[in-house]
């Protein structure tokens, strides 16, 4: 009998060390890497998620001065629907980086354009969150909606947010990722790529080009917010979105958008 306990104990201790060695252990979960579907709005690019999230998994960072790094990814559905790839390295530990990320209910102080951004609920690793965005035009409603968001550690070094439109409302489809790996010199790199489309109504009569600018710029700007914020704790989520309008350069955005237009 003692054998036999201690062969199980044996077998087990391995998984048991795994287990409790991750940053976070009770978040730890393979489903994050393998789900196609979050369970919200399902689109043509939400089973193209889980080959790029292996992709970013193995990417290393590239070469660049620019601040952030972005690639607009056109879509043969429609030439509104917006897709991004966008990379930074922020100089903090990938803790750090995580701590504001994990920070829902700051986000719209960090992100430009938005009246409230808060935490609807949270079931297990799923967390609903609500959304309500800023129609800067005269008699147009602001766009709300809720995003489904995923997120595990993957290990000390590595932790993934996965997020997905729940239901449709003005915004269409959304899908996209977010994932962060501690670097040997304890930077973090960031990587995130992002879909969505939308019953863009009055703002089509501005043309693609400006719906383009426009989401690639306020992602571009909420992910260097997020980076000043981390680099520099102490500062107020408002004053980093100031200092990230600062930081981005517009010609990062033109460059970006003309490459697919």
């Amino acid at each position: 009998m003692k054998f036999q306990i201690r062969k199980i104990f044996l077998v087990v201790l391995p998984s048991l060390i795994a287990f409790f060695s991750s940053a976070d252990g009770a978040n730890l979960s393979p489903s994050i890497l393998t789900d196609q579907t979050l369970g919200g709005v399902v689109s043509p690019y939400t089973a193209k998620l889980v080959p790029l999230i292996q992709t970013a998994r193995t990417a290393a960072p590239k070469n660049s001065r620019e601040d952030i790094i972005l690639e607009c990814l056109k879509s043969k559905e429609s030439p509104y629907y917006v897709g991004a790839r966008q990379e930074l390295v922020m100089h903090a530990s990938i803790k750090s980086v995580a701590a504001i990320m994990d920070d829902i209910d700051h986000y719209q102080q960090l992100f430009p354009g938005y009246k409230d951004i808060h935490v609807v609920s949270r079931e297990n690793e799923d967390i609903l969150t609500y959304w309500e965005q800023i129609v800067p035009i005269p008699f147009v409603p602001n766009v709300t909606y809720q995003m489904i968001y995923r997120l595990a550690w993957l290990g000390e070094t590595e932790k993934l947010y996965r997020y997905q439109l729940k239901a449709q409302t003005t915004l269409i489809v959304s899908d996209g990722f977010i994932y962060l790996r501690e670097l040997p010199n304890h930077d973090t790199l960031y990587i995130e790529y992002d879909y969505f489309d939308a019953k863009w109504g009055a703002a089509k009569t501005f043309g693609a080009r400006k719906i383009w600018y426009d989401s690639v710029e306020g992602m571009a700007i909420s992910d260097l917010a997020t980076k000043v914020k981390t680099e520099k704790p102490n500062l107020a989520p408002a004053e980093a979105q100031r200092e990230a309008r600062k930081i981005l350069k517009s010609e990062t955005i033109s460059n970006c958008v003309s490459a697919i237009m």
